[in-house]
């Protein structure tokens, strides 16, 4: 008995004491210290920077001061990574015009914004050797918006113009020799069934890869209304004839059916379209047949279907 009693004495001082040097330790860490740790730090590219950070993920090694346990969550990792924009910061090396190179982030660029960004540590000195990182020149352009939006219009409706979007063009930056492939930015894929009337909303943009947009959504606009059709029988004119050549179009006029919005229908009498040949194209290609080509069409009037297509010409020269 005396021995159990002993040992039970001697493991309960060893857990007392290990309980007592914790609650020591975890009291340390409530005080101050300066020591050496590092910083995760996400560089995220963004639309004011000059340069493309390549490696965005760096770890900052400082020389810090703070509270003990604020301390060791740095030193153990266990802190998420802190968002710092490129923009904010200040490279030593100017942007070379076209290549990639290596340069050093400022460390007082980068103490500043630790600073602002962790107020309970006080960086008392940056270590330079992690801050070379990895860099493109980037470039900026002006590129139209494409509308990846389809409407299906119901029945007797029709979709009068084209998709608007607004804005229809956005500024972008990239690393230059990524620019010159660009061509322009798309919107996401939206589909619409059995539109009845007017479609409004929002449209996201498909960003390529290390590329940056001013915007990054757009709105879009589409006009639906109902519709009717008429029937022209449109006389066929000659655009760019010789004042010495009189011309015989065979035949002479075309039948044309137009798709018009119904609250535009009492316009459709006013304007009518106008059917065209082109003398030049002759002289080009040496054919007695010239396309016609169907013109001034009201807005929102749709050209279904016209025939012929084709007209054969008769010229003779005019005898003054």
């Amino acid at each position: 008995m005396r021995k159990f009693l002993g040992q039970f004495k001697q493991q309960a001082f060893i857990v007392f004491l290990v309980i007592s040097i914790l609650l020591w330790f975890f009291n340390r860490l409530g005080n101050r210290f300066t020591t050496e740790i590092d910083i995760p730090v996400h560089i995220v590219n963004d639309f004011g920077s000059n340069v493309w950070i390549e490696e965005p993920n760096i770890k900052v090694g400082c020389v810090a001061e703070g509270e003990g346990r604020t301390l060791i969550l740095y030193k153990f990792g266990l802190i998420p990574s802190l968002d710092i924009l490129a923009s904010e910061l200040v490279f030593l090396q100017d942007p070379d015009t076209t290549k990639r190179y290596r340069s050093m982030i400022r460390p007082a660029s980068v103490q500043r914004v630790l600073t602002l960004g962790i107020k309970d540590i006080n960086f008392i000195q940056i270590n330079d050797s992690s801050l070379t990182v990895n860099v493109s020149p980037m470039g900026e352009a002006r590129l139209p918006v494409h509308s990846n939006i389809k409407i299906e219009s119901y029945g007797q409706y029709m979709q009068v113009g084209q998709t608007i979007l607004t804005p229809d063009s956005v500024n972008i930056k990239a690393p230059l020799i990524l620019l010159d492939s660009l061509t322009l930015i798309e919107t996401e894929s939206i589909h619409f069934t059995r539109a009845k009337m007017g479609i409004n909303g929002t449209a996201s943009l498909k960003i390529p890869q290390n590329v940056i947009s001013s915007v990054t959504s757009v709105r879009y606009s589409a006009d639906v209304t109902s519709y009717t059709e008429v029937e022209y029988k449109l006389p066929v004119e000659i655009e760019n004839l010789t004042s010495n050549l009189g011309a015989i179009i065979v035949p002479s006029t075309v039948d044309v059916l137009i798709r018009v919005p119904l609250r535009s229908y009492h316009r459709q009498s006013s304007q009518l379209p106008v059917a065209s040949i082109d003398y030049a194209i002759r002289h080009e290609n040496l054919s007695p047949l010239f396309a016609v080509k169907i013109d001034s069409l009201p807005q929102g009037f749709d050209i279904i279907s016209y025939k012929p297509e084709f007209v054969e010409v008769f010229f003779e020269p005019i005898h003054k």
